[in-house]
């Protein structure tokens, strides 16, 4: 008996490590996240390092708004993919370099970035860096946005994530309104 207990705690730590080492704890839904997708090395601030992408560590959508402050910038990225032997592609991507806005929607992003998403990125200020998916975008909003010369302000509402490799570019935020 002392034994079969013995064994038990042992395969209960024995678990416990193997969910630490091979996967994250996504705090919001409790699902296990099993970091896999497309690493980005990360060519905005020179590190040079090879990231990964981890994807199912938002939220599901809730259909809230949030409001975001920035400019709008193309910037250059290397992306690849982690079960190619293909050296990464250069990509423009249409981004948003976050400078103030909702508090919780920082924060979650700052969050995510730091866990090892590079879905965004941070900047050498630590502002957020947001792809921008101009898919669901009104034609209206889009020349704002692209035209914009200064900061602009930014309606957004957050899509769900989708497990799996995520195209180079992609953003997980729907664009809902711009305003100066």
């Amino acid at each position: 008996m002392k034994r079969n207990i013995i064994i038990l705690i042992s395969l209960v730590i024995i678990l416990g490590v193997i969910t630490t080492v091979f996967g994250l704890k996504n705090k919001n839904t409790n699902q296990d996240t099993v970091a896999t997708g497309t690493h980005l090395i990360n060519t905005y601030n020179n590190q040079g390092v090879a990231d990964i992408i981890i994807p199912n560590t938002a939220t599901t959508t809730t259909n809230k708004s949030y409001y975001i402050i920035g400019t709008y910038k193309k910037i250059e990225r290397d992306y690849g993919m982690i079960l190619s032997d293909e050296p990464p592609k250069k990509y423009t991507c249409d981004s948003f370099i976050i400078t103030s806005g909702n508090d919780e929607f920082i924060s979650k992003y700052k969050g995510l970035i730091a866990q090892g998403s590079t879905v965004h990125q941070l900047d050498a200020n630590g502002n957020i860096i947001m792809n921008l998916d101009f898919q669901n975008t009104s034609q209206l909003n889009i020349n704002k946005i692209t035209s914009s010369e200064g900061e602009i302000k930014l309606t957004i509402m957050e899509r769900d994530y989708m497990e799996g490799e995520t195209e180079p570019c992609q953003s997980f935020m729907d664009i809902k309104e711009v305003s100066k």
